[in-house]
């Protein structure tokens, strides 16, 4: 089985204004990928995980792969067992990587790997549990977000042995997407409901200590008057966040307009004055903004909707 896979990334300067678009096409030799995150290597290559479907009726397999552009390929694909799929994946201190996901329906698990693909360890957690978002923190720990229902943090050894769980105190947020270390302190980010309007999910951020004890917590939006859905967040070199948003607008006279934007946070996580957008034509159904970074950029890679179960990346 053969399907085409064609990818763009999205490159909005948040140093200069206006926006710069580049057309970067991977062939890749497998069949319905859904991109959950991606990680840049050195050298240019991206780490990419998320889900993989033989055909549309098939259940998910997680898969890992490293992109390479400058090639137009694959270097390396890795697929897991039948209704897998991962969700993030973070580099380590030493250059290795490692990812999370879910066993669907079942339980969260952690994998660490190195550059060439090669499992190192996988550590499952218990049942009812679904693992987003991996990090490791400034000890060498390697903590996972999810849910249990509720907000769910879990924390593993270097080598993968289990060390704690727990849900901390909660608003309306449900759920831990990304996981960021701060020094000391790890940051946590997901996306919170808006209570004024239900379609907003603005990001909530908590920081906690290596011990998982919540130390803060702040919801963080620029309430354009568009629904803001939160998908991505990533630490600019200077020590500010970016945030990939969805704005989706629910009214006349731009009810059905998408725009996909970063909006910035300072380094104390304040918001900054800072925003680019990217207006998406219905037509393209360009949703679930993911962020990576280099020193030329922020890119945004975005999922392309074309059926069913999603289509090309973009």
């Amino acid at each position: 089985m053969r399907t085409e896979l064609l990818a763009f990334v999205v490159c909005i300067s948040l140093q200069t204004p206006g926006q710069s678009f580049q057309l970067l096409p991977v062939d890749v030799t497998t069949n319905r990928l859904s991109l959950r995150a991606i990680e840049l290597v050195p050298g240019g290559d991206y780490i990419c995980v998320g889900g993989y479907r033989q055909s549309f009726s098939d259940l998910e397999h997680g898969f890992m792969a490293r992109v390479s552009p400058s090639l137009g390929s694959i270097v390396w694909a890795r697929i897991f067992e039948t209704g897998t799929v991962l969700w993030s994946v973070s580099k380590t201190a030493n250059g290795e990587y490692v990812a999370s996901g879910q066993v669907i329906g079942n339980h969260g698990f952690v994998i660490r790997f190195n550059p060439g693909g090669g499992v190192l360890w996988r550590t499952d957690l218990f049942g009812g549990t679904d693992l987003r978002c991996v990090a490791e923190s400034s000890d060498g720990n390697i903590w996972a977000g999810g849910t249990i229902g509720k907000e769910l943090l879990a924390c593993f050894g270097s080598a993968g042995a289990f060390l704690w769980a727990k849900s901390p105190p909660t608003g309306v947020s449900s759920l831990t997407t990304h996981l960021i270390p701060n020094g000391a302190e790890m940051l946590v980010f997901g996306p919170e409901t808006y209570i004024p309007n239900a379609l907003d999910q603005q990001a909530s951020v908590r920081r906690f200590d290596l011990s998982g004890n919540e130390l803060s917590h702040t919801v963080v939006g620029n309430n354009s008057g568009a629904a803001e859905i939160f998908y991505d967040v990533a630490r600019l070199s200077g020590g500010e966040y970016a945030l990939a948003l969805q704005y989706v607008y629910p009214v006349v006279p731009f009810a059905g307009r998408q725009e996909i934007g970063i909006i910035k946070l300072d380094a104390g996580l304040a918001y900054l004055p800072v925003e680019t957008r990217a207006y998406i034509v219905p037509s393209r159904s360009l949703v679930s903004p993911r962020i990576a970074t280099d020193p030329s950029g922020i890119y945004l890679f975005c999922t392309q909707n074309s059926g069913v179960d999603g289509g090309a990346i973009a």
